[in-house]
């Protein structure tokens, strides 16, 4: 009996000092808030340039060069124009200026494992990187 009660005692104790001394790290945050770092393998102008392809049933596509210009038919026809990659400390953003005098779009850009990996119009169709 005395065993068990001992056993017991133990037990509560250390469960005591994980209650006081808190268990896992939780350091780095304050305040409930939690913080997440992107670390991009390749700056986000170089990895926007190239073809992106409409990924859900649609044939629309998006080819973004290294000269800040683009062309495709992600509009239902072909339209081109230039490009700039705003990067923020928020998010990345592409603002297409077209040739044809029309509005100008932003879209976003989907990065994963450190690459530019799809844009998104502004209607939500997304476009993936079509990789070589």
């Amino acid at each position: 009996m005395k065993k068990v009660l001992l056993v017991l005692s133990v037990g509560l104790l250390a469960l005591g000092l994980i209650a006081v001394t808190g268990c896992g790290g939780g350091e780095g945050t304050t305040s409930g808030e939690e913080t997440e770092v992107i670390s991009l393998d390749e700056n986000v102008e170089e990895g926007i340039v190239g073809t992106y392809r409409q990924n859900v049933g649609g044939t629309g596509s998006i080819v973004f060069q290294k000269d800040g210009t683009f062309e495709g038919d992600a509009w239902g026809s072909p339209r081109k124009g230039k490009y700039e990659v705003e990067d923020t400390e928020d998010h990345n953003r592409i603002v297409l200026t077209f040739d044809d005098a029309g509005p100008q779009e932003t879209w976003g850009i989907g990065i994963s494992m450190g690459k530019v990996v799809a844009v998104t119009s502004p209607d939500a169709v997304q476009y993936d990187k079509v990789t070589q």
